[in-house]
């Protein structure tokens, strides 16, 4: 009776999990990362290949012979102008470099002195003819020369650099150059410093170096030209402008000072 009917109930009210249960610890892990929108573009493999963001390329440094055989041997101008990009460039060193020209060229002064006309006519003097008679007097005379004009050619040489590198930077200037006064002087010394000691080591030959030496009087022109082309992009015809109109206007003042002194009754 009962138990049969328990049965059948049993049958229509089955309370056993058809299916295991879902523990805690089977929950998906999250992601760590924030999740990207649709919109947003993807860096992570974009490379900078700008020429900004790469680093410059340090600027050459020349010696100081590599500097002056470029400029003697008047190379393409775009070397010329990489000279004066030297990190060492400037004035500084300009000065340096006539400094010692000036003390090379004041210690050969004797050599050429010696060899010179005009000390042949003082020699033959009869005044002097007893002083420069003893080979010890000469040598003596030689000596002390030498050291003067080591003290005074390098100041000099300094000085006129100085002021004739600042009249042609002024002048530059105006003629559309678009260098400075430490590019100028640079520029400069660059032939200056070898020339001076070429012409005292020539000057010391007899007749044939004092020739040799007087045409570096053009050659020098030659050279100023190329220094404000490198230094102030100046066309040749500005340059000579440049080296030129300092002399033509000194020319120009001396003849007016002589005629305003000469007329009469203005000079008193």
């Amino acid at each position: 009776g009962y138990e049969e009917e328990a049965a059948k109930d049993a049958v229509y009210f089955d309370t056993s999990p058809s299916r295991a249960p879902v523990t805690a610890n089977t929950a998906q892990p999250e992601s760590t990362g924030k999740k990207k929108n649709a919109w947003e573009e993807d860096i992570t493999g974009y490379v900078d290949t700008s020429m900004l963001s790469k680093p410059k390329p340090a600027k050459k440094t020349y010696a100081f012979y590599d500097v002056w055989m470029t400029t003697l041997s008047m190379m393409q101008m775009g070397t010329y102008e990489n000279m004066l990009d030297d990190p060492e460039a400037g004035a500084g060193r300009a000065f340096e470099w006539m400094a010692y020209a000036g003390i090379i060229s004041g210690l050969l002064f004797p050599l050429s002195f010696l060899s010179s006309p005009q000390f042949a006519e003082l020699r033959n003097m009869p005044e002097l003819m007893g002083l420069f008679g003893n080979p010890g007097t000469t040598t003596a005379l030689a000596g002390m020369l030498a050291l003067v004009m080591a003290l005074l050619t390098p100041i000099f040489s300094v000085i006129g650099l100085a002021i004739g590198g600042w009249i042609q930077n002024f002048i530059a200037g105006f003629m559309g150059g678009n260098g400075y006064y430490g590019r100028t002087v640079y520029a400069m010394a660059a032939y200056l410093a070898p020339l001076t000691i070429l012409s005292a080591l020539l000057g010391a030959i007899p007749v044939v170096g004092q020739c040799l030496t007087s045409v570096f009087g053009i050659y020098t022109i030659v050279l100023n030209i190329r220094a404000l082309n490198a230094s102030h992009s100046l066309t040749t015809g500005k340059a000579l402008i440049v080296i030129f109109l300092p002399s033509i206007l000194l020319m120009i003042f001396g003849c007016l000072l002589v005629l305003i002194v000469g007329l009469p009754g203005l000079s008193r």
